[in-house]
């Protein structure tokens, strides 16, 4: 009732100090009947977006599964749409507190093993393939194809994203058509209901901290405003860019030292010496990024170097004993850069963190990969490119599409 009286007084102009006398003029005491008529309006309208919100809720499920497959696009970083995100909100709506911390780990560690085993698939696919095609040229088109699928990603995850927000309009603008048609039927007893309900809605909005209205208020904003095919969309947040590129540029070197490294090692040899990159990762990380090697990282790092040892062979080390032929020292010195790049551009991505979406970061990657393959096929180093035959064609593009989800 006062929500429907400061109305009237808004509406005629009468002084806030007039009385109920005067009010009653305007017809402002509601009858039973239009109050019940009121709660009935309201009801139905409350059922109406119940519905709704169900129907959306079906949508977002369906979204964030999709989304574990292909990462989010935001410019700024990773959101609630991402892969991460949804396994978030999952381990956030069903599992104790406790069990978070030790799940996500479990999660890190499962998809880590996961891209070991794409890596792997993918040196020995690029081990057969360089038989006949330059390991450069491997590199060149496996950048493009594998980028072209991350922009095609990025550009889709923002359709859908468009289409849900009109949507939601389109369904906004028919329930406030709706309520309009039914406020002029009744004669003003729905907008009665309204401003009953209104303080009660605006009490449990503002119930909370203004921090989390705060961030409520800027994730409905989001969610609500359709997204624009900028270079952010793609690229990141312009203020990262130098993290990015210096990312782009370390990964790209370190994979491409990686193919060439092929045509001197065995797949077995160089994919043991590559991953020395997760020691040069822990040794770098301590000054770079202030995370201190423990005495368990300590203990597999020396472990890690022994083993290398036993796969390398080192004449100073084994001398010339049976069986302990060295491998060649070029592909061993190639690999070693390799993981040190690759160990780089670990320690940028986690220096950049949440600030930009996985599939930012594999557009940064490819873009840097294409430039790398394209000058090295110009100048037919270290040979020069070639028409792949029909077999090849199709192991480029495996390599490509694991390349794509390796990174993703």
């Amino acid at each position: 009732r006062k929500g429907r009286e400061a109305q009237l007084r808004r509406e005629h102009g009468i002084e806030g100090g007039a009385g109920d006398e005067e009010l009653g003029t305007f017809g402002v005491e509601m009858s039973q009947a239009e109050a019940t008529a009121a709660r009935e309006d309201e009801y139905q309208r409350d059922e109406t977006h119940d519905e709704e919100e169900e129907e959306d809720g079906e949508e977002d499920g369906e979204e964030e599964r999709a989304a574990l497959l292909v990462p989010s696009i935001t410019p700024g970083g990773l959101n609630d749409g991402d892969g991460a995100g949804a396994a978030r909100r999952w381990f956030s709506s069903t599992l104790p507190l406790a069990l978070h911390g030790v799940l996500s780990t479990a999660m890190g560690e499962c998809v880590m093993v996961f891209a070991t085993f794409v890596f792997a698939l993918q040196s020995v696919v690029a081990k057969t393939v360089e038989r006949g095609v330059p390991p450069m040229q491997v590199v060149f088109v496996r950048s493009i194809v594998s980028g072209g699928i991350s922009c095609c990603t990025i550009t889709q995850r923002m359709r859908v994203h468009n289409r849900r927000v009109a949507k939601r309009k389109r369904t906004k603008r028919e329930a406030d058509a709706t309520s309009a048609e039914k406020w002029m039927r009744n004669g003003g007893a729905v907008e009665a209901g309204d401003a009953a309900a209104a303080p009660s809605k605006n009490m449990a909005a503002t119930s909370s901290s203004p921090a989390a209205a705060t961030n409520a208020a800027a994730a409905t904003a989001d969610k609500d405003e359709p997204q624009l095919l900028t270079l952010e969309r793609f690229l990141g947040d312009r203020a990262i860019w130098h993290l990015c590129l210096g990312r782009g540029v370390a990964g790209s070197i370190a994979f491409s030292l990686c193919y060439i490294s092929l045509a001197y090692l065995t797949v077995g040899d160089s994919v043991a010496i590559f991953f020395l990159n997760p020691i040069f990762s822990a040794l770098l990380a301590w000054p770079v990024l202030g995370e201190r090697v423990g005495g368990i990282e300590a203990a597999s790092i020396v472990c890690g170097l022994l083993g290398t040892l036993l796969v390398v062979k080192p004449p100073a080390v084994f001398g010339s004993a049976v069986g302990a032929e060295p491998l060649n020292p070029t592909g061993v010195i190639v690999t070693v850069f390799s993981a040190l790049f690759c160990s780089i551009a670990m320690i940028s991505i986690r220096n950049i963190g949440k600030r930009a979406s996985p599939l930012v970061l594999a557009v940064w990657f490819n873009g840097s990969s294409t430039i790398t393959g394209f000058l090295s096929c110009a100048v037919g180093w270290p040979d020069a490119p070639v028409w792949p035959s029909t077999t090849e064609w199709g192991l480029l593009l495996l390599i490509s599409f694991t390349s794509f989800f390796g990174k993703a």
